[in-house]
């Protein structure tokens, strides 16, 4: 390729011109100082635990138990009772209907009325396992003023799930179901109380009622309580002596009177006091969250979900908990769970796990399928998108049961589920066909019930799955009600069985499936795309689409996205849900050299997605081609020499030009192009004179060449100042007179 410049020479008087630019530069530099650096997440130590600086809990929790609360059934056992009062209302199974827990089954414990000391602790197979780090969480409903309260316990008591406090006179509610007698004597006078607390245990108290105002009631007078009626949180260990003293004077050894029990608060590392709770609501719920670290210890707090205040973490030590629990002598686990009481109080404590610190040997995955067997299933707060079972379309349910590698086998007497009636298409006999395999072996059918809330029961199946393991795949298909617009529905299951030879069933419960049905969507249409050049060109061409499309459904709006070569481009707003000519163009011309250019030679691919509203979508692709470029970007057009004789010398030699000069040749047609740029001039005339083409020469880094002995790269940018790059030779001897002429520049491959 061939560019063609103009030379002008005037034998004339030297003009001088200046040249000046400036650049304003900016110091964008952060500065970063030690404060910065000590500030940052990286340099903080998550092993380094420290006292909490919340501002502590406050405000009523939330009004009912969110989603999370589970059945007691195989992870604790039967709930032991003492005291006059014992054996009311103690495991209260719930069914809601109203949304609470998504409606799925749970165990709330209460204990009300006076005289009654309550436990529920892990049977022998779900004990925690101070071998590796655990977490938990239980919601929890207090009643200040009418209750006297509930403690976390884990413990390694001979009585193992059994254990509970054997103090329960009328003047020992304040033991909470743990702790020891309220009295420094048993069986035999002057004994320490601890011989009556659940041994080589550990209690976390939520204390409703200060014990301090009496000579008879004393067992929190040491924490100096401000009010008569100061509910508190804090932990102790109730089998161990240390963790009481006598009130006053006396001792346990005192020949007087026998001494009243004082016991001991703390709220961390062995330090002594107590966190407030005055500031919880009555009737509304909080959670208990819990977790432990090996070598470190177990941390817990108290956490309003409503407004996400909390108390201040607070760590127990594991050498306390190797100490008082006895862990090492106990294959490092423990007996957990809950122990309340009411003395003389009779109002209601209320509780129920959710998060339990334990694995479990067996799992029941649920999976909610459409008609083509698409998984269709979205987490719980996820709003409509494509993914959902079109309204009238039949929806696939399955759930999995599996015992992996057990100490015991499994027998599955039922498998219950939950669906909803609103959303599913139940026949007027409420009858529905369920089916079930064991290890992918012979399928198996039985009609079952529905129930007006959506409960049914496959019964009486009698599956036992070894201790090896094993599995069980259970299905059924529904249809769904027709003309539903945008509605999230739940699917909910549970395995009922027996372990080994327990007279007692454990349940296994599954995850909530959540998914939407919606009313059938149309996918939008791309018609055409048609591109605005059969074939693009680098540099020359700017990329740009005219499309034609509709939507069936006319929703209120469609969303394009455009990609172009696996790159995101651009996403715009059609508010015209057909279109005729709809056109798109890149914002720049097409360059190849550019580093952010997202076009490349050869084969391109473009995507264009349109989605609407409601999720239904179309992609189509489309490829084009894209040319590389060969030519100039940039040359300086007109040279100019202005001399008078006076500035000219006797010899002849290379003289500067007027102006500076530039060019840049562009080589975009291989990734590696080979070729060079060269320059050639004409010889230069005037009226009557002429100049021969050899006077002119190049001079780069102060060397001098023949023009012919020059090249240049492409795809770089050449600058001369007037005293490099094309020079003329003249004299004084050169005739005066304007003088023109025509440079070439040429690009070609080379050889």
């Amino acid at each position: 390729m061939v560019y063609c410049g103009t030379l002008l020479l005037s034998v004339l008087l030297f003009k001088e011109r200046t040249w000046a630019s400036s650049v304003d530069l900016q110091n964008s530099t952060e500065l970063i100082t030690e404060e910065t650096i000590m500030d940052s997440p990286l340099n903080k130590n998550v092993n380094n635990y420290v006292e909490s600086k919340a501002s502590g809990i406050s405000g009523p929790g939330l009004k009912s138990i969110p989603y999370g609360a589970k059945k007691l059934d195989g992870v604790f056992d039967n709930a032991n009772t003492a005291g006059s009062g014992s054996g009311k209302n103690v495991v209260v199974p719930q069914y809601p209907t109203n949304g609470t827990n998504d409606n799925r089954p749970y165990d709330e414990i209460r204990l009300s009325g006076s005289q009654n000391w309550l436990s529920v602790f892990s049977n022998d197979y779900q004990k925690l396992d101070f071998s590796k780090d655990f977490n938990g969480r239980v919601f929890v409903q207090f009643q200040k003023r009418s209750t006297d309260g509930l403690a976390f316990v884990l413990h390694n008591d001979v009585q193992k799930s059994k254990a509970i406090t054997s103090a329960v006179s009328s003047l020992d509610g304040q033991n909470l179901g743990v702790y020891g007698s309220y009295r420094g004597v048993g069986e035999t006078a002057f004994r320490n109380p601890a011989e009556k607390a659940i041994q080589n245990s550990l209690a976390i108290e939520f204390d409703m009622y200060g014990n301090w105002n009496t000579d008879s009631d004393n067992f929190d007078r040491n924490l100096f309580l401000a009010t008569i009626y100061p509910t508190h949180m804090a932990y102790s260990f109730p089998g161990n002596p240390d963790s009481y003293a006598p009130f006053g004077a006396y001792s346990w050894t005192n020949n007087g009177n026998p001494s009243i029990a004082t016991q001991k608060h703390y709220i961390g590392n062995q330090a002594e006091g107590y966190q407030s709770l005055t500031n919880v609501v009555d009737d509304t719920w909080y959670e208990f969250r819990f977790s432990y670290q090996i070598g470190v210890g177990l941390s817990y707090f108290l956490f309003n979900p409503m407004n996400n205040s909390q108390t201040d973490a607070v760590l127990i030590p594991d050498k306390q908990l190797e100490t008082n629990l006895k862990l090492s002598e106990n294959n490092h686990t423990a007996y957990w769970g809950f122990t309340s009481s009411n003395g003389n109080l009779s109002g209601t404590t209320k509780f129920a796990f959710a998060e339990t610190p334990v694995d479990s040997v067996a799992s029941l995955a649920n999976q909610v399928t459409n008609k083509d067997g698409m998984e269709i299933t979205v987490p719980r707060d996820e709003p409509l998108s494509n993914k959902f079972i079109s309204s009238g379309d039949p929806v696939e349910f399955q759930s999995l049961y599996t015992l992996a590698s057990s100490q015991r086998s499994y027998t599955i007497d039922s498998w219950k589920g939950k669906i909803d009636r609103n959303v599913i298409a139940i026949p007027s006999d409420n009858q529905i066909s369920v089916s079930y395999s064991v290890n992918d072996g012979e399928e198996k059918t039985q009609n079952v019930i529905v129930d007006a809330n959506g409960n049914f029961a496959l019964e009486g199946i009698n599956l036992t799955i070894p201790r090896e393991g094993g599995h069980v795949e259970f299905k059924l298909s529904l249809p769904t009600i027709t003309d539903l617009s945008a509605q999230k529905t739940v699917f909910y299951s549970n395995i009922n069985g027996r372990y080994g030879t327990d007279n007692f069933n454990t349940i296994v419960e599954s995850e909530s499936s959540y998914f939407w049905i919606n009313k059938h969507n149309s996918n939008p249409v791309i018609d055409s795309v048609v591109f605005n050049e059969a074939s693009f060109k680098d540099y020359l061409s700017t990329f740009g689409f005219k499309m034609d499309y509709h939507d069936d459904d006319m929703t209120d709006e469609l969303k394009m996205k455009i990609v172009i070569n696996k790159q995101f481009v651009d996403e715009i707003s059609l508010a015209d849900v057909s279109a005729q000519d709809f056109s798109w163009t890149l914002p720049v011309p097409i360059d190849l050299l550019s580093k952010d250019n997202i076009l490349k030679r050869g084969r391109n691919v473009l995507e264009l997605t349109l989605t609407d509203k409601d999720g239904a979508t179309t992609t189509q692709e489309s490829e084009f081609q894209v040319e590389g470029y060969q030519g100039f970007e940039k040359v300086t057009t007109e040279y100019q020499w202005n001399y008078s004789r006076a500035q000219l010398p006797v010899n002849r030699e290379p003289q500067a030009r007027q102006e500076e000069m530039i060019f840049k040749a562009r080589d975009t047609t291989s990734t590696t192009p080979t070729s060079k740029v060269s320059l050639s001039v004409t010889s230069i005339t005037s009226d009557e004179n002429s100049l021969p083409a050899s006077d002119f020469v190049f001079k780069e880094n102060n060397q001098v060449y023949e023009l012919g002995a020059i090249t240049f790269e492409p795809n770089q940018e050449y600058v001369f100042d007037q005293t490099e790059g094309l020079l003329l030779k003249l004299s004084d001897q050169d005739n005066p007179g304007e003088y023109r002429g025509v440079i070439n520049w040429t690009i070609k491959d080379a050889p």
